[in-house]
């Protein structure tokens, strides 16, 4: 006898992303609502389905970091707060983004400063660290920076992970 999918109906009927790659909005975050960009659409990953969606946000004045949130905790950038989270799903549906002001020659994408393996120098609290790139993340920062994946050493024999702007590196001095 053939066992029936456990899944219903409704889990094959895919439902439509709220936000696309680029989309701004808005999501609580400890004292008030932050404003982001949706880098990545996770999926359905969420509990009973939910779609998650990876999110840069200005934690600090030139340091952004990234966050993953349930479609329900976001609010389109433009819409009153307070209102109803759920936005209609559908063409001409979605908000308008704002015009770009970079230059038309700024729209090919640049190619990449560094190369994975590269030794690069980045601030920090401390000062200057060293570090290695360990990933071309591309332009998914604020204003559409290409941002890097880097491993550091955070104390002796502690290696951390931190994703940085392009405009943030400078190659390290050969040793």
């Amino acid at each position: 006898m053939i066992k029936k999918n456990k899944r219903n109906k409704s889990d094959e009927e895919a439902t439509p992303p709220r936000f696309k790659v680029g989309d701004l909005v808005r999501f609580l975050s400890g004292d008030g609502e932050v404003e982001g960009i949706v880098v990545e659409d996770r999926g359905p990953l969420g509990i009973g389905g939910q779609r998650i969606y990876g999110l840069h946000f200005e934690f600090l004045p030139g340091e952004t970091r990234y966050t993953e949130r349930d479609e329900g905790e976001l609010t389109p950038v433009g819409a009153p707060i307070g209102r109803e989270r759920d936005v209609p799903a559908g063409k001409g549906t979605r908000p308008m983004a704002k015009k770009s002001k970079r230059n038309k020659i700024d729209d090919s994408e640049s190619p990449p400063k560094f190369k994975v393996g590269d030794r690069v120098l980045f601030p920090r609290p401390c000062g200057k660290v060293e570090g290695v790139v360990v990933e071309d993340r591309g332009p998914l920062g604020v204003g559409g920076r290409r941002l890097y994946g880097l491993h550091y050493e955070f104390l002796p024999g502690e290696t951390r992970y931190t994703e940085r702007p392009e405009v943030d590196l400078t190659p390290a001095p050969a040793t």
